[in-house]
Formats: C-alpha cells, structure tokens, sequence
C-alpha cells in the first residue's frame, strides 16, 4: 500500500496579474508609510537625542565599537553608571548615520522613516503568509504604516529601536516560515541570525522565540502558504493571526 507524506501540498504559482497587483498593493503600502511620515524631516534633534546622538561620544570613532556590545545603551555617556537598556544594534545603527550625516537631522529623519517602510513592507508580506489573503495583508500593513502608535517610533530619532527591531523581528518570522515550506537550513540559519539581531536591538523581541513555538505547534507541520493547506483551514488562519499579532503588538508599542 503506498503511503503519501502528510502536509505536503505545493501551492501552485501564483497567475502575472495577482503577482502583479501584490507588487503594486506593497509599493502603495510603503509608499503611504513613507507619506505619512514625510514631515519628520524637517523635525530637529529633540529630548533624548542630545544624550544619545549629539554628546554620546561612542557615535564619534569606531574603537567604541566593542563598548556597544559590554555595555548600555549609555554606557559611553555614564560610564560609571548603570542602564537597563541593552541596544548594541541601535548604536550601530547610529553610529553609521553618524558617520554619513553628521548631525544634519534630515539625513536622520529619512533613514528613521525608511526603517518604519521596511517594517511596513515585511509586515504586508508576513500577514499574506499567514492568512493567504491579499485584502487582509494589505489592510494589516496599511493600519501598521498610519496607526498613530508609531507616532513617537517615527518622528523621534532615538526612537528607531522599535523599527529596527521590528524589520529583525518580521524577518526572522518570514525566514522561519520559508525554511518550514522548503526545509533548506540556510533559512534557518537566516532567521535565526536575524532573531538574534532582533534581541540586540530592542528588549521586547524576548518574546520572539515564544512566536515562533506558537507557529511551531499551530496544528500542521509545514507553514501556510499563498494557496493554503488542507490542514491550514480557514478556521485556523485567524487563530494563528491574532494569536501571532497579539504577541508581536508587545515589541512594536514597548
């Protein structure tokens, strides 16, 4: 008696024109985040951004450099003192604006905003990833690039923490998510690189991991994919979403 391996439908290719409107949905999404931000750049350095940017002197030469990863966020700042914040790619990331702006704040601004495009464009792919369904995806990446939550994330420089760890964070779900459909370990090793970025970045992404077990152990053994499972029914695509979007509300408003 053959024996055929469960979970193992192949969604079929997706037809030029849904390829072509889910392009076109992505770049409407990225480009309403971009618009509803665009103001920012021509906001200044404000409250936070004078300790961390403008006095910090780990953002000034590159021997600080190992400084970002034994120490707070402020470490270089009060050396002497102790901090809860441990942000070793947020540094880095200010470090290199640091190096190509200077202290023009436009230059700021503008990557700070690109980042919360980015994080908008992964969340409109992780939402069709998990539901299948382009309305969904699109409505979910659009509330998350005009949801005034992210107000103070976008319009503050020293906010960047929670975009960056978001793009980490999205990133390594989606890299999970492929490595479950093709079971190559480079995508393992992909999302778990940028797990462990997402954890440099910003706290919060503690609850990653736990993400991951609840999709892990969702009721099927490979991951949804644009055309659906007979397993991944449309009863628990939205079990899996809430239960995915109520973890990751924690990391992006905390």
């Amino acid at each position: 008696m053959s024996q055929h391996p469960q979970f193992e439908d192949v969604p079929g290719p997706i037809s030029a024109p849904g390829l072509y409107r889910q392009r076109l949905e992505e770049i409407s999404v990225c480009v309403i985040a971009a618009l509803a931000y665009v103001s920012t750049l021509s906001y200044g350095f404000v409250y936070d951004d004078a300790l961390l940017i403008l006095k910090n002197p780990a953002l000034r030469d590159w021997h600080y450099l190992p400084k970002y990863f034994n120490s707070h966020l402020l470490g270089a700042v009060y050396p002497s003192a102790g901090g809860n914040y441990y942000r070793p790619f947020v540094l880095l990331w200010l470090r290199l604006n640091y190096i190509t702006f200077g202290v023009n704040p436009i230059g700021w601004h503008a990557t700070t905003v690109l980042c919360h495009v980015v994080a908008t464009y992964l969340v409109f792919n992780l939402a069709k990833k998990i539901t299948g369904q382009q309305k969904v995806s699109f409505i979910a990446a659009l509330l998350f690039a005009v949801h005034p939550v992210h107000i103070e994330s976008v319009a503050w420089i020293s906010g960047v923490s929670d975009s960056l760890m978001s793009c980490f964070f999205l990133g390594s779900l989606l890299a999970f998510f492929k490595w479950r459909e093709s079971r190559k370990n480079i995508f393992l090793s992909v999302s778990l690189v940028l797990c462990a970025g997402a954890l440099l970045s910003k706290e919060t992404a503690v609850v990653l991991p736990m993400v991951v077990f609840r999709l892990r152990y969702s009721g099927r053994r490979k991951a949804p994919s644009l055309r659906g499972n007979s397993r991944w029914t449309s009863s628990s695509r939205p079990s899996v979403f809430l239960s995915l979007t109520s973890s990751f509300r924690l990391p992006i408003c905390g």
